[in-house]
C-alpha cells in the first residue's frame, strides 16, 4: 500500500529528524562510523536520509566496494557509481559522498535503483 505524498513526506521528516540525545545524530545514524557520518553531512540536509539509506544499500557504505553491474558495466564505492557516466570515483568516501551530492544536484536520487531501500536497510532500522 502507497501513502499519500502528504503523509510519506511528514513521515520522511519525522524520521529524519528524530535525534538521539547522546550523540546529536539521527536515530538512523546512530550505529555509523564517523566516517560515515561525515560523508552523510556533505548531502543537504533534506537528502541525508536517502543517501545515507542508498550508501547502505549498495555497499553497507564501503568505499572500495566494486561489482560489474547487470550491463557488464563498472560500479564502484559506496554509492556504486558508475564512472563511465560521472567521471572516476575517489577511494575517499568523503569524496565519494561530494561527487555523489553532485549526481544529487543534475538529476536527483532517480541514478540509483535503491533510492527506496531495501530489506537490510529495513531490518537494520
Amino acid at each position: 500500500m502507497r501513502l499519500p505524498l502528504s503523509i510519506a513526506l511528514a513521515a520522511s521528516i519525522l524520521i529524519s529528524s528524530t535525534v538521539h540525545a547522546e550523540t546529536d545524530r539521527p536515530l538512523w545514524a546512530e550505529s555509523f562510523t564517523e566516517d560515515q557520518w561525515n560523508a552523510i553531512q556533505i548531502f543537504e540536509p533534506q537528502h541525508r536520509y536517502a543517501m545515507a539509506r542508498i550508501a547502505w544499500c549498495e555497499s553497507r557504505f564501503d568505499q572500495s566496494a566494486y561489482i560489474i553491474d547487470s550491463d557488464g558495466l563498472p560500479r564502484e564505492g559506496a554509492w556504486m557509481v558508475g564512472a563511465i557516466w560521472w567521471g572516476s570515483v575517489s577511494s575517499d568516501l568523503s569524496q565519494q559522498a561530494a561527487q555523489a551530492r553532485s549526481i544529487i544536484s543534475e538529476h536527483g536520487l532517480l541514478p540509483w535503483t535503491t533510492r527506496n531501500g531495501c530489506l537490510a536497510w529495513d531490518q537494520m532500522q
